[in-house]
């Protein structure tokens, strides 16, 4: 089995996309020497369209930077910024599960270690009987947590890894993304209780990073994964996470 990992969210909005691209640049950078570091797969987007710059395709291409175009990295783009599974309705079109699977599974035997970024949470419908839980477990990818660093998250967080667990999914660690301020005495309790009761690695914390809409612009998009890079090299306990990339494939 190809190593990776599928990329959650205990809410939408909670900052996976960005956490995904910047894991990827970092990763990317820190084994550039190998043919395939890594590489990106969002299986389902809606409420966009393809080459829109508040996209999840368009910010993992341009945010990672790496060697993969923006039809690449996704697979459906629905315009309806509903749950996918409604809004491939509204649209008339059905979601092919086993399509779907399959297109994963081939990722996952082709180039380097996958990031699979997930459509909001774990049970956010994909179809009419599939959810995004399904998705990860049918893939065999252990879960990375994306959660927010602000009052409320110890709860949701603690359900996500309840949840998971309950359909025999391997949460891998928790990244805590979107502080406001450094000096929160909270964040230190948040990773200790999260870490505690959900026995499982909060691999980071990292602050919010409000950004205007960059559209296509590379240098900006250099500058933007420059500050994330050094950001997750300073923060990021690599030691952990860096298993999951590095070495032979997981069986």
């Amino acid at each position: 089995m190809r190593k990776g990992l599928f990329v959650t969210g205990t809410d939408t909005n909670v900052g996976k996309t960005w956490v995904t691209a910047a894991l990827a640049a970092y990763t990317f950078r820190k084994l550039g020497g190998l043919p395939s570091p890594v590489e990106i797969w969002k299986p389902v987007q809606s409420g966009v369209q393809l080459g829109d710059p508040d996209a999840d395709s368009f910010r993992l291409a341009y945010g990672s930077g790496l060697p993969q175009t923006e039809p690449e990295t996704v697979t459906i783009t629905l315009r309806e910024p509903l749950a996918p599974w409604v809004a491939a309705e509204r649209e008339g079109k059905t979601i092919g599960w086993a399509a779907l699977e399959s297109e994963g599974r081939r990722r996952m035997t082709e180039g380097g270690p996958l990031l699979v970024e997930g459509a909001g949470g774990l049970l956010v419908p994909l179809t009419g009987d599939r959810t995004v839980a399904d998705l990860a477990l049918a893939l065999g990818l252990p879960l990375l947590i994306v959660a927010r660093a602000t009052l409320g998250t110890v709860n949701h967080t603690l359900m996500t890894i309840e949840c998971a667990r309950s359909r025999g999914l391997d949460v891998a660690g928790v990244i805590l993304n979107g502080y406001e301020e450094e000096n929160d005495t909270s964040l230190v309790d948040n990773v200790r209780m999260i870490e505690r009761f959900g026995g499982t690695s909060v691999w980071a914390t990292l602050p919010w990073m409000p950004m205007e809409r960059m559209l296509s612009n590379p240098i900006e998009w250099g500058k933007w994964r420059h500050v994330w890079t050094e950001l997750l090299e300073e923060r990021l306990r690599w030691n952990e996470i860096g298993r999951f990339f590095e070495g032979e494939p997981m069986v």
